[in-house]
């Protein structure tokens, strides 16, 4: 078994596109971000320029602060009946 390379096959794979079979219209198109106004990819997730998500399902799931709250004062008030019960 030879593991020569066919240049002429590699040299077919490594060629740019025809421009006349490139779409120009390939790239994503613009949108404005309704935070900040400003144009983004319609593609994207978060605004390259103030940083926010661009919609509801993107953004990452975050605690409620007063869930977060309430845990640390049932653990110290567990504590301190513990300690002083």
């Amino acid at each position: 078994m030879s593991w020569e390379r066919d240049d002429e096959a590699d040299v077919d794979d490594e060629e740019s596109p025809d421009p006349h079979n490139v779409d120009e219209d390939d790239s994503p198109a613009l949108i404005d971000c309704p935070c900040c106004g400003r144009k983004i990819s319609e593609e994207a997730e978060r605004c390259s320029h103030c940083g926010n998500y661009i919609s509801v399902e993107d953004a990452p799931n975050r605690r409620k602060w007063w869930i977060v709250l309430a845990t640390l004062l049932l653990l110290v008030a567990t504590l301190v009946i513990l300690f002083w019960g």
